[in-house]
């Protein structure tokens, strides 16, 4: 895969690459948390947590008191090694319902939110027949104006139920297709014509197949290829890693320690070989946003072995992305999201352990003070290197420590003043992070490429 540098040229509009602080506790009693997911539950405009706790047979939301600085544990019901948990407005009074699924059970069932605070019913019925019913997902797939519910998992079925009166009453299953291990569901709108197809993954020679919803009132045609590595994909996600308006796909084979995406070529579901995004350890969850601020997507990915929680950069708007950044290395992983928590515009990262029980967040430290336009007049060049960086710009004389380090952290030059020049002679070929910071305290992270 090429290296574009062009990229270099974007820190004249972002200002700052993405780094983390330290992991702070949403909760150390998630017990077995299977699932995570994300919502302003209570209307608050604070993005909340919900949980699957599969050892302790919950579902569990995660009041955001204060933009991070504390939360509030409220189980939601009892839910036999509850298996996955996600969000929608399911009966149309515009607050956030929770479904959920119990595979002992075999149910998919419903909460509702009885006062858009956060009070929720008993459990509703969706389906009292979800055999292994290993992932959920919650959209309007025949176009009604309501949300229905969609199943996969391992019992080799893809099913969905219709939101009968878009109150919550759900019809029978409706198979699209038997496609083994479908343990992760997609969906968006893959050809351009106007509705959503789905993706789903799969075990078999084919690991990720695409089905067109040729009618847009949820009616699917037979599946179609859209690659395979010969051991089962373990994630999909649907987003446009090119920024050519069409809708990629992305899979993380876990049992093969890879990520990789492939382009949808022209937007018209016909997809291009898998493209590497990198070789990383037994992937636990894989999110996506723009981490950065730059413009363009990146993933957010957590494992079980470590380093458990990082981040890779598309570089270039093209789906070339960088090695990883690690956030964090000593947990074993489960799931993970990209999501603003503390309200100030950038996408945090969370992450939940089943390990040891723990859901934490990390704050996303991208410079939104008012010292920014002061290290925003900041010019690093040449930008790839030789043998110097030169560092110029206004208001030198407020830089009071700077810093290189490699991607993996380790500080590689460091003083406690100004300098012009950055000998780089000596530096090994590939990325940097130079760091800036002012008496203030404030800070601006670049990212450096030596030649």
């Amino acid at each position: 895969m090429k290296i574009i540098y062009t990229i270099f040229l974007l820190f004249n509009i972002s200002f700052a690459m993405a780094q983390f602080g330290e992991a702070q506790t949403i909760t150390t009693q998630a017990d077995g948390v299977r699932w995570i997911d994300a919502a302003d539950i209570d209307g608050d405009g604070f993005n909340d947590i919900i949980a699957a706790n599969r050892f302790g047979s919950n579902v569990t939301w995660y009041k955001n008191v204060d933009a991070g600085n504390s939360f509030v544990s409220n189980e939601i019901a009892f839910l036999n090694q509850t298996s996955m948990v996600t969000h929608g407005d399911l009966d149309g009074d515009g607050d956030i319902d929770i479904v959920a699924s119990t595979i002992p059970d075999q149910r998919i069932v419903w909460f509702e939110n009885l006062d858009g605070q956060g009070n929720f019913s008993n459990q509703k019925i969706i389906s009292s027949i979800a055999l292994n019913a290993f992932f959920l997902l919650v959209e309007d797939i025949d176009a009604d104006g309501d949300l229905d519910v969609m199943s996969g998992g391992d019992a080799s079925r893809i099913e969905w139920f219709e939101n009968t009166d878009g109150l919550g009453n759900f019809g029978n299953a409706i198979l699209i297709d038997s496609v083994p291990n479908s343990r992760s569901l997609a969906m968006e709108d893959l050809d351009n014509d106007g509705d959503l197809d789905l993706v789903s993954t799969s075990s078999g020679a084919i690991n990720v197949w695409w089905f067109e919803n040729i009618d847009g009132l949820g009616n699917f045609a037979t599946k179609q290829e859209v690659g395979g590595l010969g051991l089962t994909a373990k994630t999909t996600l649907l987003v446009d890693f090119d920024n050519d308006g069409f809708i990629d796909v992305l899979a993380a084979y876990s049992a093969l320690d890879r990520i990789v995406w492939y382009k949808n070529i022209g937007g018209t579901g016909n997809f291009s070989e898998e493209i590497n995004i990198t070789l990383t350890s037994k992937t636990g969850g894989i999110n996506t946003g723009d981490i950065d601020n730059d413009g363009d997507i990146d993933i957010l990915v957590s494992t079980t072995i470590s380093p458990n929680l990082k981040w890779y950069e598309n570089l270039d708007a093209l789906g070339d992305f960088s090695q990883e950044i690690i956030i964090e290395a000593d947990f074993a992983g489960s799931k993970c999201l990209a999501l603003d928590i503390d309200n100030d515009g950038d996408l945090d990262a969370v992450r939940s352990s089943q390990n040891d029980d723990t859901i934490v967040w990390y704050e996303n430290q991208l410079i939104l003070s008012t010292g920014e336009a002061q290290l925003n007049t900041i010019k690093v060049h040449p930008n790839p290197a030789d043998t110097a960086l030169y560092v110029t710009g206004r208001n030198m004389s407020e830089i009071s420590a700077m810093r290189v380090t490699t991607l993996l952290g380790s500080t590689i030059w460091e003083v406690q003043e100004y300098k012009n020049t950055i000998n780089t002679s000596s530096w090994s070929s590939g990325s940097y992070f130079l760091e800036l910071r002012n008496g203030s305290g404030q800070k601006r992270v670049i990212q450096v490429v030596k030649k």
